[in-house]
């Protein structure tokens, strides 16, 4: 089956940005990669041709993916690693390398140019518009992949991901969290979260009366229900979904401004004050966006610009953090996910999850990113998981009969050879018309 890298915009060498792969259509125009049991090969890497000849670059190109592939191969439970990796180096290379034949830097998947002027020498993708669209290809830089030293203490050590502490570059929106704080009854709880709406909203709105329904099998005294019920409700207290379990959750709309429905909580997150304050902050508190929620940390200043490291301070109308904070993580975590956020801690192996597929079911579906807003809230390996080289059971996990299952991709380098042309004139009768000798010579050289 086809598939394409698709990779987050960020790629540290840690998983070499682990080129984080999501499986999705193969456009025309880069080389073809093919996923076969478990394996992707056909995939291109191409080296620029004003980028000067470095032996260094083809070695680090090797160590990269070799530890890509391994982290590829836990990051997707064992369904999908690099089999076979091509790189192309420039035709000015005076390195030994059997001549090229389709391959081409207008093809490659990944390319080793000159920085961007925009992201410097920061690994890049841009993304594409809807969710399991892919991107366009990978950019890396000359000097992202030779000066080891560079990369590693910018973006993390490949084989050691708490090394890297580039919090600058990890983007992070404080956000205000209307989660876990029920002291006594739902009625502190609103409260709170009116008083935080209040403030939110710049003081425009506030909730001013709520009906609280019981069940007829209760048997506290209240008012008897009128038009009210529980199909009717705009929040609902029941048992847990299978697939959220106690996490408050609403399923958004599939367009900008289109209301979701109705939200869930659940007896637990209601009641347990302790596991709901513990699990998800205490409400109108402020929350880092990140998946998956349980990863703690503290706010700091990390933005280019402005002072790493130093406190960060809250906006007294709104009551968020300025925008220049990050957030510093905790790196004892134990947390699993995901590698679409701080893919350097060293817990951190694998996407979330929210699918029967996956051991972490922790996406974190409030977080206002991307990936909930373009996706509707799915998570990165349920999205994944719909690609046909995933999807009815297509390249199912390699079995852990073989343990020490090999990841390392085999590596071929080619070079770029001075493209040949051939023109072929056809001087039979058939061909005595002009008309019909110009219609074909276009068709032959025009496209």
């Amino acid at each position: 089956m086809r598939g394409t890298l698709y990779f987050a915009r960020s790629c540290p060498p840690c998983i070499l940005a682990l080129v984080i792969l999501f499986t999705v259509a193969v456009s025309g125009e880069r080389s073809v990669i093919t996923l076969t049991n478990n394996g992707y090969s056909g995939i291109l890497i191409a080296i620029g041709s004003d980028v000067p000849e470095d032996s260094t670059i083809i070695t680090n190109i090797q160590d990269y993916f070799t530890e890509a592939s391994k982290a590829l191969f836990t990051a997707t439970n064992r369904r999908s690693y690099f089999k076979d990796i091509t790189i192309l180096v420039p035709k000015t290379w005076t390195m030994t390398a059997s001549p090229a034949t389709t391959e081409s830097f207008d093809r490659a998947n990944v390319i080793i140019d000159k920085a961007n002027p925009i992201y410097g020498d920061s690994p890049y993708v841009k993304q594409g518009s809807t969710c399991g669209k892919p991107g366009e290809r990978m950019h890396l830089t000359p000097k992202f992949v030779s000066d080891r030293t560079y990369s590693e203490t910018t973006f993390g050590h490949i084989g050691d991901p708490c090394a890297a502490m580039n919090l600058a570059r990890s983007s992070m929106e404080a956000q205000r969290r209307h989660g876990g704080r029920f002291d006594r009854t739902q009625d502190d709880y609103f409260i709170e979260a009116s008083k935080a709406l209040f403030t939110a909203t710049n003081r425009r709105s506030y909730f001013k009366d709520i009906t609280i329904l019981v069940p007829k099998t209760w048997t506290m005294t209240a008012s008897p229900a009128t038009t009210e019920s529980f199909d009717r409700a705009n929040v609902i207290i029941d048992k847990a979904n299978p697939i959220y379990g106690d996490s408050p959750y609403v399923k958004q709309g599939s367009t900008c401004g289109k209301p979701g429905e109705r939200m869930h909580l659940t007896p637990k997150f209601v009641s347990d004050r302790t596991y709901s304050e513990t699990t998800f902050g205490h409400i109108g508190s402020i929350e880092a966006t990140r998946c998956n929620g349980g990863i703690g940390g503290r706010p700091i200043q990390g933005f280019k610009g402005a002072r790493p490291g130093y406190p960060c301070n809250k906006d007294p109308v709104t009551g968020l953090y300025q925008k220049e904070c990050v957030l510093y993580p905790d790196f004892s975590t134990k947390e699993k996910t995901s590698i679409m956020f701080y893919h350097f801690l060293q817990s951190v192996t694998t996407f979330c999850g929210n699918s029967p597929d996956s051991e972490a079911i922790d996406h974190n579906t409030e977080a206002p990113n991307r990936q909930n807003r373009l996706c509707e809230g799915k998570s990165v390996w349920e999205v994944i998981l719909e690609h046909p080289d995933f999807s009815n059971g297509s390249n199912p996990a390699v079995s852990w009969d073989n343990e020490n299952f090999n990841t390392t991709p085999s590596f071929t380098v080619v070079k770029e050879v001075e493209r040949r042309y051939v023109l072929i004139l056809d001087v039979s009768g058939s061909m005595n018309n002009t008309l019909d000798r110009e219609v074909c010579f276009y068709t032959i050289v025009g496209n």
